[in-house]
């Protein structure tokens, strides 16, 4: 029971720290979005170099 108990209390703490991790993560994009776009290109460029 005791155990149970424990698990759900885990679980709920791992779901409110995940959602906190997402809407973090959509913060940080919306603020680096030009920043993430330069890092795609960057790597599509060196994928054509290495093909």
């Amino acid at each position: 029971m005791v155990l149970a108990i424990f698990m759900y209390i885990a679980s709920l703490a791992l779901g409110v720290f995940f959602i906190y991790f997402l809407i973090k993560v959509l913060v940080l994009m919306q603020g680096k979005k030009e920043a993430l776009e330069d890092i795609a290109l960057q790597l599509r460029e060196l994928r054509k170099q290495n093909q």
